[in-house]
């Protein structure tokens, strides 16, 4: 069995933006990384009465 694996040398998350679906990194020093989508913080609680946050993830 051969298999073959893609690294991408950044630890963030790829974003799509395609129907392709066809992963994209964007780097920090981007023009359009202030302009990207950023989840605010947040406070859930969650089925057993904890409190879930964004650090939670």
């Amino acid at each position: 069995m051969l298999a073959a694996t893609v690294a991408h040398a950044s630890d963030n998350l790829p974003y799509y933006n395609s129907p392709e679906f066809t992963p994209h990194w964007l780097g920090s020093k981007s023009p359009t990384f202030e302009d990207f989508h950023r989840i605010p913080s947040f406070s859930l609680m969650d089925q057993d009465g904890k409190e879930v946050t964004e650090k939670t993830f």
